[in-house]
């Protein structure tokens, strides 16, 4: 191959622009001269994000051809015209005397404009595109057709696919018949809806199509990320999974198949990462094919009695385990590997986003540990290598114990996460007496995140009559912002000198949004005595009810 420039190697310049890129340097170079342009585009264009709102036809509407060659990653993000009819249909309110006429779309579910001859020809003129992302916005019944699905999956190119939003083939067409001629091997598998089936039905044809795609591709994916409710557990229990590295379930749980998950994904030997966001939801929100279904599903042990020896674990390499609603005789805490070093235990949702929750008419059950409780379930464990731990619990005696034994068990812990709820009657004196005080031993502690229940959180206030939403009161939230620097303070002069960094949580007016507002804690020497600085830094926010 010849060098675009006599005096500069092809792979040399190309690292430098990589350098340059992550710098947000390299669109000044490309203007420079023609060959630096040349060899810029590949990186200008790698990554496009495109809105659609209805078909391009001529193609050149939807970007300029030229580009195509270039771009690696394709986000589409799905503004088609249609996208509400979808709800308005399922909510009923055709029978209210309202009438929705469908502008591209044949069927209310399924989008009618990422679709057809101007799709598939962008798509098959991109030979560099490894990954594509269709995104939407919540709150919306929306997918993609299957016929569009296998344009995409039939692309010899593709590594990656992700739907964030958008339904995996809400509806079958009069002209699908769910089969796959020809599938390419992805090796990256991400779905993701916005609500929970609480919100919008299940329908057959979604969960027949996941189950064709998977079976074409479960020897290739290294990471899988579905929703629980539609997702083929029996039929992926049944197919070998060589290659799987992550795999992460969020959704409701489901009460079949009843088999514990180290029998139900024996047959992913070399996973490493494993999220189970699972929900409780109460039995008058359960929906099948558009009907409500009684019954619930309660939390479902993850192992069965007989897995007592880690020489019978399935995961031998797991290093992250993310797991709600925990059961305290559950036998896979006796079973994990040493390879562990994220743990995570909780609530999904967590139990203070109730009250928000239940304004918006989404209930769940929550299956709440007591420090007690979480206490005996770390104490089965065995992992000496563990450096980031989440728990959720509710605040009971035996807190002091369960704390006091982090420092024992996990000396190597960098990241800690408690969200606790406090006993009635406990001052937020008594709380910071024992967060503080127990967790003095830890000795490599980077990062605190601290969700405390104190008694001076301020309360939302609904407005009844301007909308009927939640909101905080501004002085309230002042007030309460200037409580958690004192907490702060407090908590950087008890722990260890290692710790960077303390976040506290904090709710947000007028939003469901919660922030966990960070507290940098920097430590120096003068004439021969220790201090530390705390100070509060930009506030990083967390869409929690997204996924609900």
């Amino acid at each position: 191959m010849n060098p675009i420039h006599p005096l500069l190697n092809d792979d040399v310049l190309s690292q430098i622009l990589q350098e340059l890129q992550s710098a947000r340097g390299v669109v000044p170079v490309s203007m420079t001269c023609r060959w630096l342009r040349e060899a810029c585009k590949p990186f200008i264009f790698a990554k496009v994000i495109r809105k659609v709102p209805r078909p391009y036809e001529p193609y050149e509407r939807f970007m300029p051809s030229t580009i195509w060659p270039y771009i690696r990653d394709l986000t589409i993000i799905d503004e088609c015209l249609d996208k509400t009819v979808g709800y308005e249909e399922f909510l009923g309110r055709r029978r209210n005397g309202r009438v929705f006429r469908l502008l591209y779309a044949e069927n209310p579910y399924v989008c009618g404009v990422l679709c057809g001859p101007w799709f598939e020809h962008v798509l098959q003129h991109m030979p560099a595109m490894r990954t594509l992302s269709f995104n939407m916005r919540r709150n919306l019944i929306h997918g993609i057709s299957w016929s569009t699905l296998k344009t995409v999956l039939s692309l010899p190119h593709i590594r990656g696919l992700v739907l964030s939003g958008p339904i995996f083939c809400p509806a079958k067409l009069p002209s699908d018949n769910l089969h796959l001629e020809y599938c390419s091997c992805l090796t990256s598998f991400r779905y993701e809806v916005w609500e929970s089936r609480n919100v919008y039905p299940l329908g057959s044809a979604e969960g027949q199509a996941l189950s064709t795609v998977l079976s074409r591709l479960h020897n290739s994916l290294e990471t899988l990320v579905l929703p629980s409710e539609p997702a083929p557990l029996l039929a992926m229990s049944a197919w070998e999974w060589p290659n799987l590295r992550e795999l992460r379930l969020r959704g409701a749980q489901w009460t079949y198949p009843t088999s514990p998950c180290t029998i139900l994904f024996s047959n992913m030997p070399r996973l490493r990462i494993l999220v189970l966001e699972l929900t409780l939801p109460h039995s008058d929100q359960l929906w099948r094919n558009k009907e409500p279904i009684a019954g619930g599903a309660s939390a479902q042990m993850l192992s069965p009695p007989e897995l007592t020896a880690s020489s019978s674990f399935p995961w031998p390499e797991l290093q992250h385990l993310a797991l709600s609603h925990p059961r305290v005789g559950d036998g896979l805490y006796d079973c994990l590997p040493l390879s562990v070093h994220t743990l995570t235990l909780f609530c999904c949702p967590h139990k203070f986003q109730r009250r928000w929750l239940e304004h918006t008419f989404r209930r769940f059950d929550y299956a709440m540990l007591t420090s007690s409780e979480m206490f005996s379930v770390l104490r089965r464990s065995r992992l000496p290598n563990l450096t980031e731990l989440e728990l959720e619990y509710d605040a009971d005696a035996g807190e002091r114990d369960m704390l006091r034994y982090l420092a024992v068990a996990f000396p190597r812990l960098r990241r800690l996460t408690l969200i606790r709820y406090r006993l009635e009657g406990e001052t937020d004196h008594m709380v910071m007496d024992i967060v503080a005080s127990s967790l003095a031993d830890l000795a490599h502690l980077r990062t605190l995140t601290l969700y405390l229940d104190l008694s001076t959180t301020p309360l939302p206030k609904v407005n009844w009559l301007g909308g009927n939403y939640m909101y905080y009161d501004e002085v309230q939230l002042d007030e309460f912002t200037d409580c958690l620097q004192m907490i702060a303070t407090a908590l950087a002069r008890a722990l260890s000198n290692s710790l960077e960094t303390i976040f506290l949580w904090r709710p947000v007016s007028m939003s469901s949004m919660m922030q966990w507002v960070p507290f940098c804690v920097s430590h120096s020497s003068r004439d021969g005595q220790e201090t530390f600085e705390v100070e509060q830094r930009g506030e990083t926010s967390s869409a929690i009810m997204a996924g609900l």
